[in-house]
């Protein structure tokens, strides 16, 4: 709870324990507080994740051992959205020995509802939802590019209401993962 946007470590087991075995790949484009990369240690799963802020990369890395760092958790400080990031998720890929992740997990912010920084770079910063969608889809492609074929990719997002009325953020940002190439499976609703 020391961070406010993280999603709880369940969502990572249950979908891990579906669509992974040990030692597969999780690559986390959200990468937050690390509960990806926790729950991937926690169930001998390996995992690369992508945080845009500098200082929160830095103090998530000290979840982790020096040895997991090296092995198991790679945090790498980039926008998810640019083709940099793309190449140090190739580079980390190809020293853990795989060409592709075999999972995707995906929790960006929920549009406006939250700021996590003042980059311009950071979705919570986008001056329309219009542009929030662009800019996930942008982010969403990058994922879909390093993912292996036939494999998982898990979106975690709720929705906002705004100006009177519910924006569902989590259909759209469905409708622009399918227009990439993803194939919908399922939609689990979490009970509040």
């Amino acid at each position: 709870n020391e961070y406010h946007g993280n999603y709880i470590p369940q969502i990572a087991q249950q979908i891990y324990e579906r669509y992974t075995k040990k030692n597969d790949i999780v690559l986390d484009l959200f990468f937050g507080s690390g509960t990806s990369g926790i729950e991937a240690i926690n169930m001998g799963r390996r995992c690369i994740g992508v945080e845009l802020k500098d200082e929160l990369a830095e103090s998530v890395s000290e979840k982790f051992t020096p040895k997991q760092l090296v092995t198991d958790v790679n945090i790498i400080c980039a926008d998810s959205a640019s083709e940099i990031a793309k190449e140090k998720i190739k580079a980390r890929l190809d020293i853990m020995g795989a060409k592709k992740a075999q999972l995707l997990m995906l929790h960006p912010p929920y549009d406006d509802i939250i700021k996590f920084s003042d980059k311009k770079e950071d979705l919570s910063n986008c001056a329309t939802t219009e542009e929030f969608y662009d800019l996930f889809e942008k982010v969403a492609q990058n994922g879909y590019d390093l993912l292996e074929k036939g494999r998982f990719a898990c979106l975690i997002i709720g929705d906002k209401y705004a100006n009177s009325q519910h924006i569902p953020l989590g259909f759209e940002c469905m409708a622009r993962m399918n227009k990439l190439g993803f194939i919908t499976k399922a939609i689990i609703i979490k009970d509040m």
